[in-house]
């Protein structure tokens, strides 16, 4: 069945999500390499036909061989957050 769902993304995300990337970049202080992706959950709500992403923040991970591991307490703190300041807002992806 399929669904015609729209998402609309707001200009802020998309520099957000490049800024994020671009960050990825730096070695760590520890002196260990740089991580090759970024990770991070996208904040919006759901209209009628259509998913609005208005917000979205990094979550800081670490990866060894395939696993990654989130930090998903930051990642919960965040989106509690966010919340507090824009009520209406709720995760939407990642």
């Amino acid at each position: 069945m399929a669904s015609n769902l729209t998402v609309k993304v707001h200009p802020v995300v998309y520099m957000t999500i490049v800024d994020s990337y671009l960050r990825r970049q730096r070695p760590t202080k520890a002196g260990q390499p740089a991580n090759d992706k970024a990770l991070g959950t996208l904040m919006g709500f759901y209209e009628k036909d259509a998913v609005q992403v208005t917000n979205c923040f990094a979550i800081p991970f670490s990866e060894l061989r395939d696993d990654l591991e989130l930090d998903d307490s930051f990642n919960q703190q965040m989106i509690q957050m966010l919340k507090r300041a824009a009520p209406t807002e709720q995760p939407v992806g990642w």
